[in-house]
């Protein structure tokens, strides 16, 4: 009997613990505070509420020809490529003779922007060069067959600017955000192309103040080794424009390489060496993916940009425009996708990168690569667009795919930024909004970590609000239940997209169980509107320098120039941007303002990261803060990594309560 016990007893561990090896869970609590606002500061840009028209948008213009409903007020087309103006030919060279020549081969397309703006005459909107913006005659042949030859810098310059007059005199918005060219080549020579960029901004802001200019919007453009990427594309092309630019325009695409052919859409082999046994991204960055922006490496390139701006003009931060983003290597590239497993795998990314943009204030639009519909002649079917159309310009008849419910899902994210605080003693690789919309209070939480692999228990507070005073609870969820497709062709398997369009009851805030990948929006209901008592700021400072490689066991200085005393201070973070392989295995020693603070830094998570490229943060104590020069030395010792270790950028973040 005492055997027989004993095994049970055995077997009961081993069950528990293959159980929690089968799904392991955090935990998290958020402290949310009804009555302070939360608003987010960096130079001259400041975000204290949520601007939908910013974040909840398509690919597409308002060309008013083919759209099918009334839907687009939830998720405008903002994003567009052009002007085509490729059929002016050699004659036309001439300066007088090529304005002539503009507004005849754009006549068709002013009709159709007449139309979608009549009745949106407000609306930004966003739209790049492409090859065909400059005839060929222009441009260079061969890889850079999109490059612009450098004599005609000029003349490109009055095309466009001959084309904005045409916008104006036909009574459409001229755009907010012209990028000068759409991915151009990145065999394109540097100080050539940012030539060009100054070229073309400098005629354009002469002409058009109204029109930012920006650039480059590379495409692929990851840290590559020793960030040799970055610093070709970033800080060389920002340096070569020589501060000409409104802002600067990122793409920011992550690669998923699990629904990975081994032929791609233009018949070409992919290099199946990349191919990952798992769709889970998080999984993906410590089993070699370098292709991976969502769990830091995309803040890191926000950061950095900002870093060199600074540290080669100052002035303050520029702002950024995310004009292409999402999610690649999810085959068939132009569809049609055959589940909605891989919808939900796009939605995944969307979600992740869009709640990072939210919380940056240099961010002004960020447009997830979802086409509004999609184009007649350009795969009919694509997986990534709200409608699926006939390939057939005159045949309005469409399909519905998921991204109408993911779209119509964050409806209710809107309003006034709330304060909020994480407690919880491990990094989650979460993301959360707390918004207030009149008596309403929306927290929208996404838990980043492996799909059908990790759990997070969510623990929810309202400091200082009675419970009397909530009148409802209710949760959506934007889930995947039950399995994955394996291979990623299936379309027989027991699994499903599950978008909630209505709010379930909740009776607690506590032990809200949210799954690997699962986004939920949690809607809380009070008496009244709660009149806002203080306001909490976070204003960000960054430092000079960036893409610096450390020596280890050698002090490396960072300063931050503070031009007043903070006043009324209550907390110090300093957001730093590093780069290693593998991760660390130890924290770098922290010494602040001549106080050794030690090793502070929480690393655990990074372990194993095979290309680690991150922005980490860490508290510092706010007594220390002093007007003008603060240095933050970092001493990385031999413990930290085998590797090269790079010191991306360096923000300093004070937060006040007003």
């Amino acid at each position: 009997m005492k055997t027989i016990n004993m095994r049970i007893i055995t077997l009961s561990v081993f069950l528990v613990l293959y159980i929690s090896l089968l799904q392991a869970q955090d935990s998290t609590q958020i402290v949310i505070f009804p009555d302070q606002l939360h608003e987010l500061r960096s130079g001259s840009f400041v975000k204290n509420s949520l601007d939908r028209s910013k974040y909840f948008t398509t690919m597409g213009t308002l060309t008013g020809t083919r759209y099918t409903d009334s839907q687009w007020e939830i998720m405008k087309p903002t994003r567009s490529l052009g002007p085509h103006l490729s059929k002016i030919d050699k004659n036309y060279e001439d300066d007088e003779l090529i304005k002539d020549k503009v507004k005849e081969v754009t006549q068709n397309q002013i009709s159709f922007l007449q139309e979608g703006f009549k009745s949106n005459q407000d609306f930004k909107w966003a739209i790049a060069g492409i090859s065909r913006t400059y005839p060929s005659w222009m441009r260079k042949s061969g890889d850079v067959y999109d490059a612009v030859k450098n004599e005609y810098f000029e003349l490109a310059a009055l095309q466009v600017n001959a084309w904005l007059d045409e916008l104006e005199l036909n009574n459409v918005p001229l755009p907010t955000w012209y990028t000068v060219q759409n991915e151009p080549k990145q065999s394109w020579d540097i100080t050539d192309i940012g030539e060009f960029h100054k070229v073309m901004a400098n005629a354009i802001q002469k002409k058009h103040k109204d029109v930012q200019v920006f650039g480059p919007c590379w495409a692929w453009t990851f840290p590559g080794k020793d960030l040799v990427v970055w610093q070709k594309f970033y800080a060389d092309f920002i340096s070569a424009t020589q501060n000409a630019l409104s802002g600067y325009d990122l793409h920011t695409y992550s690669k998923g390489y699990w629904a990975y052919d081994s032929i791609n859409y233009k018949g070409n082999r992919n290099n199946m060496t990349k191919k990952q046994n798992h769709p889970s991204l998080f999984k993906g960055m410590y089993n070699g993916n370098s292709a991976v922006y969502d769990f830091g490496t995309l803040e890191s390139q926000l950061n950095m940009v900002q870093a060199v701006q600074n540290t080669l003009y100052g002035g303050g931060p520029k702002p950024i425009i995310i004009s292409e983003y999402g999610r690649q290597s999810i085959s068939p590239q132009f569809g049609p996708w055959e589940n909605d497993f891989k919808f939900f795998l796009y939605m995944t990314t969307v979600i992740r990168q869009m709640m990072l943009y939210m919380d940056q204030p240099e961010v002004q639009l960020a447009v997830p690569f979802i086409l509004s519909h999609s184009d007649f002649g350009y795969a009919p079917n694509r997986g990534q667009a709200v409608y699926n159309l006939e390939n057939d310009p005159n045949n309005k008849k469409h399909s519905i795919t998921p991204f109408l419910q993911f779209y119509e899902y964050f409806k209710d994210v809107k309003g006034e930024r709330l304060y909020y605080e994480e407690k919880t003693t491990q990094k989650t690789f979460s993301n959360y909004e707390v918004l207030r919309d009149g008596q309403f209070i929306y927290l929208v939480a996404h838990y980043g970590k492996t799909i059908g692999e990790f759990s997070l228990n969510l623990d929810v507070t309202l400091d200082g609000l009675d419970t009397d005073n909530i009148t409802g609870m209710g949760i959506k969820r934007l889930k995947w239940e039950g399995e994955y497709p394996e291979p990623h062709n299936n379309k027989n398997f027991d699994g499903n997209l599950v978008i909630d369009s209505e709010y379930q009851s909740l009776t607690t805030l506590n032990n809200i169980i949210i799954d690997g990948e699962e986004t939920v929006i949690i809607k809380i209901e009070t008496e009244s509107s709660i009149k806002p008592t203080s306001k909490v700021l976070e204003e960000a400072f960054y430092a000079n320098g960036y893409l610096n490689k450390v020596p280890k066991n050698t002090p490396h200085n960072v300063q931050f120039n503070l031009t007043e005393a903070p006043k009324n201070a209550q907390r110090c973070f300093v957001d730093i941007g590093l780069s290693m392989k593998e991760g660390m295995k130890d924290s770098p020693a922290f010494n602040f303002n001549g106080q050794y603070l030690g090793k502070i830094l929480d690393y655990q998570h990074t372990r194993g990261i095979t290309y680690y490229n991150a922005v980490e943060r860490v508290e510092l104590p706010v007594s220390l803060l002093r007007q003008g020069k603060n240095t933050l030395i970092l001493t990385f010792g031999e413990n930290v990594s085998d590797n090269d270790i790079y010191v991306v950028s360096a923000k300093l973040i004070i937060q006040t309560k007003q």
